[in-house]
């Protein structure tokens, strides 16, 4: 079983070449060292990184300063959509024509 999604900075692209572990899974990438991964549940993030600034979810001040604009963007996003409260989707997964719900408007011609 794979845990949430963890910010994790190295401290160069060599080390994500050479370094990620067979169980990382890297959901996304800003840069060679800047990435989203899902480790196994119980997993040591140091040892299957390898060469790790930071790994987890509040990354510090002192990290964020270091990145570039592109990878801080995307660290940005990523922590806002995190923060972000669920979407209330009340007919959500329901026939457009269940009860209560009425079907869509036709396009306007």
């Amino acid at each position: 079983m794979l845990e949430p999604e963890l910010l994790v900075v190295l401290r160069s692209s060599l080390a994500a070449e050479q370094q990620l572990s067979e169980d990382v899974q890297v959901v996304h990438t800003a840069s060679p060292k800047v990435m989203l991964v899902r480790l196994p549940a119980g997993a040591n993030a140091a040892a299957a990184l390898g060469d790790v600034v930071y790994v987890g979810v509040e990354p510090p001040p002192e990290v964020l300063s270091a990145l570039d604009d592109g990878e801080r963007l995307f660290v940005d996003a990523w922590l806002a959509r995190r923060s972000a409260e669920p979407k209330a989707r009340p007919a959500d997964g329901l026939a457009w024509d269940a009860e209560g719900m009425s079907p869509p408007d036709l396009p306007q011609t």
